[in-house]
């Protein structure tokens, strides 16, 4: 997937990200899935490498349950067990929609009011979330900034992320992403990078 164009880190990303969703379009058994390793890459390398990008985290989902969950920052981290407990955030509307969301300024932000409380009180002012479904393996991929806009759709990097991630994601989500006894989901251990 190397690419001329691009910086040696950012084809380093698009290739990390390619090859963790070719891992999760097998069907092969869950351990031939990514691991923590591979997520944790990922978080690193877009954090590093998205323009106005300041921490990221993913989440790897089995059977509409968070199996593998790494951050850039703990902060990242509480956040997501935040959205992960009252089932209200960007993770959770990317997989109820299948699509990539966005939000260009946290301050102005009113689908999830307790939410993004917590993520200003984290300094978060702009987040994009991607998703990628392949069968039962869903990938969702979540970037912040500390400005408004940034990251924001205008960066060529992530609008190619933004693709690599599109193709195999179908749609919503099928089903409820819950817990065990319907509860929201709870986020696994993190791996910080």
């Amino acid at each position: 997937m190397a690419n001329p164009e691009l910086p040696r880190e950012a084809a380093d990303l698009l290739g990390r990200a390619g090859a963790l969703l070719r891992g999760t379009r097998t069907s092969a058994p869950e351990t031939q899935t990514p691991g923590p390793e591979a997520l944790s890459r990922l978080v690193s390398l877009a954090a590093d490498g998205i323009t106005g990008c300041s921490g990221a985290s993913a989440l790897l989902w089995r059977e509409r349950e968070p199996a593998i969950f790494a951050a850039s920052h703990p902060d990242l981290a509480e956040l997501a067990e935040l959205e992960g407990s009252s089932g209200y955030g960007p993770v959770n509307a990317a997989l109820a929609s299948g699509a990539p969301v966005w939000s260009a300024d946290t301050l102005d932000e009113d689908r999830w009011p307790g939410y993004a409380a917590a993520a200003l009180a984290r300094g978060v002012r702009c987040s994009v979330t991607l998703v990628h479904q392949a069968g039962p393996v869903v990938v969702t991929l979540s970037l912040f900034g500390a400005r408004p806009g940034q990251p924001g759709p205008g960066d060529p990097l992530l609008a190619r992320l933004t693709v690599l991630f599109g193709r195999g994601t179908g749609g919503a989500v099928s089903g409820p992403v819950r817990g065990a006894a319907g509860r929201p989901a709870q986020i696994p251990g993190t791996t910080s990078s």
